[in-house]
């Protein structure tokens, strides 16, 4: 039998490239710049808080209808991968934004009904599009540079887990059906992650 040519052949090296996320300081320059009571202002700093706060995948996020979300119950609705639902929770602060949206397209003359999110010109559904490009819009107003959609669920997935989450909760409120995901969104920040703790706990500091 001829031998194997591929045999002796080492596997070659896979890079894991760092995926950017934004720190607490820079979310808040974010929703800094959408500080207005308008239906764009108002409907672009709830987009923001509930992207961070529930790390929706932008077509998550794009899909949501109003009666998808319960605002006293700090729930929402989410259609995922695979047409799967699961239901996410909503921070005080989120539910708070939200409303402050409602408030706005019913001053606006927009209901608060069908798409959650609008146009503000129009009242016509914003689709994925139109959200990465008000991303771009608000970050560049922000002076954060380019800011891709995806970035903030990737930082939704660090905060969950710097301030204690577990890894079984992480999997369903992210939609994740493999553990492989959670790890491979874990290992992003996960040195900065470890400083923090060590920070925390410092054993020199019981010297």
């Amino acid at each position: 039998m001829a031998a194997d040519p591929t045999a002796r052949m080492k596997a070659p090296m896979i890079t894991e490239h760092e995926v950017p996320i934004l720190r607490i300081a820079e979310i808040r320059q974010l929703l800094g710049a959408c500080e207005g009571k308008t239906l764009a202002a108002t409907r672009d700093a709830a987009i923001i808080r509930l992207f961070v706060d529930a790390g929706l995948r932008l077509s998550e996020l794009a899909g949501l209808t109003v009666d998808d979300v319960d605002l006293k119950d700090r729930t929402a609705v989410v259609m995922g991968k695979g047409r799967r639902q699961r239901v996410v929770g909503i921070g005080d602060r989120t539910a708070a934004a939200i409303d402050a949206f409602k408030r706005a397209r019913l001053r606006a003359g927009r209901g608060f009904e069908g798409p959650l999110w609008i146009s503000d010109r129009g009242g016509k559904a914003l689709a994925s599009n139109g959200i990465a490009q008000m991303l771009r819009r608000r970050a560049k107003q922000a002076g954060l540079g380019h800011l891709h959609p995806h970035t903030l669920r990737h930082s939704s997935v660090h905060l969950w887990l710097s301030v204690g989450g577990s890894d079984s909760e992480a999997m369903r409120l992210f939609g994740w059906r493999s553990p492989q995901m959670l790890r491979r969104y874990a290992s992003i920040s996960a040195q900065e992650r470890a400083i923090e703790a060590h920070h925390r706990l410092a054993p020199g500091d019981l010297l």
